[in-house]
């Protein structure tokens, strides 16, 4: 046996150096699924290089036969791996089992075992010899029935593999499409021109296609891994990741150009993944801040921004982290968009919330506050009614007396006189009660003794018991409906008379007094209005205050007296005014079904 190198030799070496760099790498990253595929793929590519650079640099028949069939250790197996590599990388997990990987091995296996026998059958090579009219002395092989049977499988093979290539393709983005389109290469470059140089049609004489097919192979092979990072990262997990992520994922490179995105990206902006790729994402979507094209070697978390989406402005939490190529260049960058707008509502509202409850607390301290001033102003009041009430009687009974006395024989002035000196006397004495009796109403507990009341005499009573002038025009009006109503007539009438007291003096110079009574919902509405002096806007918040008057005489304990027995009854006062217009006053009681079905 005698030996002499090739030329065609020389591109196995350089390819099977590199392909032994690749394995290495590939097994420093075997715990990434498809590797252990890869690691078959190019052992068995290294084996057939080295067989075939042995049967090259040889130009002994029988040696060349030897490293045919050893070479052909390589042959089976490279289809095989790369069929199960492709299944792992498109996604084709359910396949990858142990009845498939028996199933794709029974012809390889065969077809092994015909290689290796085929002195004693000669199915698989009828004849084989050495072309001497060749200057590198290759082997001529006449095929048996066994080689078309290996043939029609691996053409079976490539179809299959390719079919699930271009379907990868297609569906694929175009971040990925590099790695697919050079998978496809790898696939069917050497497969092609082995079939090609199996049926004897190379493009040129005496050249073997297959031969510089393999070697660039896997030259190509070893440029993929380091440059497009095949194997690293594969589109079944961009798939389970990336597309199925709740948050936005747009992957932007150095000119800001969208390379990549997922659903809900595309989702938010509102336009076409057709229409967005490739394009530069300020120019297709308005909202985006400009600041973030500066961002290249940033890795910003946290970050809020407001965009402005199809659906309305959001606000989202943006993560920007830089993209490392296989040059360790940091020109791509991966943004992630989180939608925290409905947080950020819940924030702001639970914030509201706070500072309503702080505002609520400081307003309760304060009438807390004033609670305690009441209630010492209430223990006074009680016995300062107490104690006034006795000389006040004794004043009301001397009164009577003087009155009795009046009948005696006087002379007419006298007479006249002493009425009018009592006739003051017996205001003054009124006065003093209504004093002792406001501050006994605020100071005591109040007990309501609801009956049902006619509405009308109610209002009727309660006007003929007060002194109206003649320059005041009263009117009442009961709407249908209006009574009966469940209320304590005596303190309704004591609301009543002070709020029209108040109404007849809010109009010296006359004016139109009125008072009504109607019906809305469950609500019973009793108005007193005027056509007074009015309070000034200022005022209205005070009224119902204790001890807050704006009258000379008065102890700004009337209106006070009304809001508790009203809110006794479990309804509310309120006071609409226009200076110089006027006043209303509205009470609203709660009706009780009972009274209301009468």
């Amino acid at each position: 046996m005698t030996w002499a190198i090739s030329i065609y030799a020389l591109p196995y070496v350089a390819a099977l150096l590199l392909t032994g760099v690749s394995i290495a790498h590939v097994w420093r990253n075997r715990q990434i699924a498809p590797s252990k595929y890869e690691l078959l793929f190019m052992s068995a590519g290294a084996e057939l290089m080295l067989s075939a650079f042995f049967r090259l640099s040889t130009d002994d028949l029988p040696a060349k036969i030897l490293f045919s069939k050893i070479q052909y250790a390589g042959i089976v197996v490279i289809p095989i791996a790369v069929f199960l590599y492709i299944l792992q990388y498109s996604g084709n997990t359910k396949w990858l089992n142990t009845r498939t990987t028996i199933l794709v091995s029974i012809v390889p296996a065969l077809t092994m075992f015909l290689v290796a026998t085929n002195d004693l059958h000669h199915l698989f090579w009828r004849t084989i010899s050495l072309n001497v009219d060749d200057p590198f002395l290759p082997l001529d092989y006449v095929y048996g029935a066994g080689f078309w049977v290996w043939f029609s499988y691996v053409l079976w093979l490539l179809l299959a593999i390719g079919f699930l290539l271009i379907v990868l393709l297609i569906r694929s983005n175009n971040l990925y499409r590099r790695q697919v389109i050079a998978l496809l290469v790898l696939t069917f470059v050497p497969g092609v021109s082995g079939l090609f140089s199996s049926v004897k049609i190379p493009p040129y004489p005496y050249f073997d296609p297959s031969s510089l097919a393999f070697s660039l192979t896997f030259v190509f092979v070893a440029f993929s891994i380091f440059k497009m990072r095949l194997g690293d990262i594969i589109p079944v997990a961009r798939e389970v990741v990336v597309e199925s992520m709740s948050d936005g994922v747009i992957v932007l490179d150095g000119q800001n150009r969208i390379v990549d995105l997922n659903p809900v990206a595309q989702y938010v902006i509102g336009i076409s993944t057709s229409d967005l790729i490739g394009h530069r994402i300020d120019k297709v979507w308005t909202s985006w801040p400009s600041q973030i094209g500066k961002l290249y070697d940033e890795i910003e978390i946290g970050r809020e921004v407001l965009l402005d989406t199809w659906y309305g402005r959001r606000t989202f939490d943006m993560l920007v982290s830089p993209i490392i190529d296989w040059r360790g260049h940091r020109n791509s960058r991966v943004v992630v968009l989180h939608d925290v707008t409905d947080r950020k509502l819940v924030e702001d509202e639970l914030r509201h919330r706070s500072e309503r409850l702080e505002a609520l607390v400081e307003e309760k301290t304060r009438q807390l506050r004033a609670a305690e001033r009441m209630a010492g102003i209430g223990e006074t009041a009680s016995m300062v009614g107490h104690d006034l009430r006795n000389p006040l009687q004794t004043v009301v009974n001397l009164l009577y007396l003087a009155n009795n006395k009046l009948s005696m024989n006087l002379t007419e002035s006298d007479y006249n006189g002493l009425k009018n000196i009592l006739t003051q006397l017996e205001k003054q004495a009124e006065y003093m009660d209504k004093i002792v009796s406001d501050l006994q109403d605020y100071s005591k507990p109040m007990s309501v003794q609801p009956v049902l009341t006619k509405i009308r005499p109610l209002l009727e009573d309660t006007v003929s018991a007060i002194s109206i002038p003649e320059s005041v025009k009263v009117v009442i009006e009961v709407a249908k409906g209006s009574n009966p109503a469940m209320l304590d007539p005596a303190l309704t009438k004591r609301v009543l008379t002070n709020l029209v007291i108040n109404a007849v003096q809010a109009m010296p110079n006359g004016g139109l007094l009125s008072i009504t009574a109607s019906r809305k919902d469950r609500d019973l509405l009793l108005t007193v209005s005027d056509t007074g002096v009015g309070i000034p806007e200022e005022n209205l918040e005070k009224i119902f205050r204790p001890l807050f008057t704006t009258k000379a005489k008065g102890q700004g304990f009337g209106l006070a007296v009304c809001k508790r027995i009203v809110e006794a009854h479990g309804g509310h006062i309120l006071v609409e005014s226009t200076v110089g217009k006027g006043s209303s006053f509205i009470i609203k009681i709660p009706v009780t079904k009972d009274s209301a079905d009468q």
